[in-house]
């Protein structure tokens, strides 16, 4: 029988859980743009104000990262993920925090998760959208276990994204050719990369995703530029890509309208009304 996209993920996280426990203390691009990710997540997470104890979701949990700081902001977490060995991480680095009394670690599935209507304050899924087989079910879930009045708050790789759009194997306009050019190495007897790789949609995309599924977007951002390339091949040093995407960083945080649609990916909050 032929494995879902979501097994597939799953069994890659799997695999790589060490480097996502690792990743976000090294000092790569890839992993300042991780950090920064998170920095803003809980960031906003901080100007919601809620209060101490409040039900959090973070679905998506990976290493536990973010649900250690969730935790040690005074609320209750509840850290689901479909990896096993991503939640083994999640509860050694809960107990080494000294917070695993307030963390709950899940397996379970973003598609179908088993809690009631209205359980969460706060549901927080970062990264976790471009790997879905069915983001529009998922959405529709997180809404649904979000109290009204309550907030979603998640992230997208964005198809948009300046680094790719400049590059003409990466580019996006250039997919099509790339499928038939793939479909015919197949033919011929070259097999093709069972990997599974994220997919992209603009922000925009995102937000009527939301929206469908009764919540309200009301604040947004990108995060992260680069690695740039040309013809898939880095054209600029691992120092001077770090200062490109600090500089472009800055730039799109002084609310330049261009490059706010065009970093790697972004971050969306919604609010979910109390139609009472």
């Amino acid at each position: 029988m032929r494995t879902s996209r979501d097994e597939r993920v799953t069994g890659q996280f799997d695999q790589r859980s060490a480097w996502w426990d690792r990743i976000y203390r090294q000092d790569s691009l890839e992993a300042r743009i991780l950090r920064r990710r998170q920095q803003v997540a809980l960031t906003w997470v901080e100007q919601l104000s809620l209060p101490k104890g409040s039900r959090v979701l973070e679905i998506g949990c990976g290493a536990g990262g973010t649900t250690v700081q969730l935790a040690k902001r005074g609320h209750l977490v509840y850290a689901l993920d479909r990896s096993q060995a991503m939640l083994r991480l999640t509860q050694e680095h809960a107990l080494t925090s000294g917070v695993r009394a307030v963390i709950a670690p899940i397996l379970g599935d973003t598609h179908r998760l088993m809690f009631p209507n209205g359980a969460f304050d706060l549901v927080i899924a970062l990264g976790v959208l471009s790997w879905l087989q069915d983001p529009d079910t998922a959405i529709v879930e997180m809404a649904r276990v979000t109290r009204p009045g309550g907030h979603v708050l998640v992230t997208s790789l964005n198809s948009l994204d300046v680094s790719r759009v400049l590059d003409p194997r990466r580019n996006p306009l250039s997919w099509p050719v790339k499928q038939t050019l793939g479909f015919g190495a197949s033919a011929f007897g070259r097999p093709l990369s069972h990997q599974e790789r994220p997919t992209r949609q603009p922000a925009w995309s995102v937000r009527r995703r939301l929206r469908h599924s009764g919540l309200t977007p009301i604040r947004h951002t990108t995060v992260g530029f680069g690695p740039f390339t040309f013809l898939g091949r880095t054209i600029l040093s691992a120092n001077r890509s770090v200062r490109a995407d600090e500089a472009l960083q800055r730039r799109a945080d002084r609310d330049s309208k261009l490059l706010r649609s065009a970093g790697r990916l972004y971050l969306l909050l919604a609010h979910k009304p109390d139609r009472a």
